[in-house]
């Protein structure tokens, strides 16, 4: 136990320098411990982005260009049977026509079609 106060300890304020030492060497030790295990797990999750994004966009686009190649000239290799071309091509030109209007000439017809609700 000190009675008088040296001259050391007048007017100077002590800074806890352990503390201060402490709480750096903290998180130097948390950085040290976690740091690599955080960076291998986000070097991970990039390269199987990666991965994925050169599947999706190189790989898939390559496949379906080379199938689109295969199926020209599996198409060219085969001959197409006239009549049932011209048949085909008939009938969607009958679908595609506009219908033929209906023209109702006498009253008792028109007494029994329905107006039609949806139109106003």
């Amino acid at each position: 136990m000190k009675i008088f106060p040296s001259k050391k300890d007048q007017g100077v304020k002590k800074i806890d320098v352990k503390k201060t030492k402490e709480s750096k060497n903290n998180l130097f030790v948390f950085l040290a411990k976690y740091g690599y295990t955080a960076t291998i797990l986000i070097i991970i999750v990039i390269l199987c982005w990666l991965m994925y994004f050169l599947y999706k966009n190189v790989y898939q686009t390559l496949a379906q260009a080379e199938l689109v190649t295969q199926l020209k000239q599996k198409v060219l290799e085969e001959d197409l049977e006239e009549s049932k071309f011209t048949e085909v091509v008939k009938k969607l030109e009958l679908k595609t026509q506009p219908l033929a209007e209906i023209k109702i000439t006498s009253s008792t017809a028109s007494s029994t079609l329905k107006k039609n609700p949806f139109l106003k």
